[in-house]
């Protein structure tokens, strides 16, 4: 485990394509939680390694264009464990499987309109096989050790 902890602007260094404010918002609203909170007015957020992984992660759903509602919800689900356990427990070698169940359309609407139909399924990154996930009609991989190596390199 790394126990370094990072600063606001540590932050935007190492994701320069993520505003300063919309870091605050996922804080705000739950979908991040710093090591610890500002203080006070103009305090210094303080974020662990965990959380470095995590805004990844997010950075990468939202690449995808998913509705910030989405992500939150999908971030509560998972199979075996949730995605917030996974980087809690620091599972980082892990396949991350996002489907929109078998559902042939799912268009854009559906999705704003809070409609998530959607199955988290995680993987051992050494127990993955491409059959695990070939009944689905669609989905997202993510690939949480890749996003980790981003990090590691980021950082050193």
């Amino acid at each position: 485990m790394n126990n370094k902890e990072f600063y606001h602007q540590d932050i935007l260094r190492i994701f320069p394509d993520i505003r300063p404010r919309t870091l605050i918002s996922w804080g705000e609203k739950g979908l991040i939680k710093p090591l610890r909170e500002a203080e006070n007015r103009g305090g210094k957020r303080i974020y662990s390694y965990n959380n470095l992984i995590e805004i990844a992660f997010v950075r990468e759903l939202f690449g995808y264009e998913l509705p910030f509602k989405y992500v939150q919800s999908l971030m509560e689900r998972g199979k075996p464990m949730t995605l917030k356990e996974i980087f809690k427990k620091e599972k980082y070698d892990t396949i991350c499987f996002i489907s929109y169940r078998m559902e042939r359309t799912v268009d854009f609407a559906t999705l704003k309109a809070g409609r998530f139909p959607r199955e988290v399924k995680c993987f051992p990154i050494n127990n993955f096989k491409l059959e695990d996930i070939t009944k689905y009609e669609s989905g997202i991989i993510i690939n949480i050790s890749a996003l980790r190596k981003f990090v590691d390199k980021s950082i050193a």
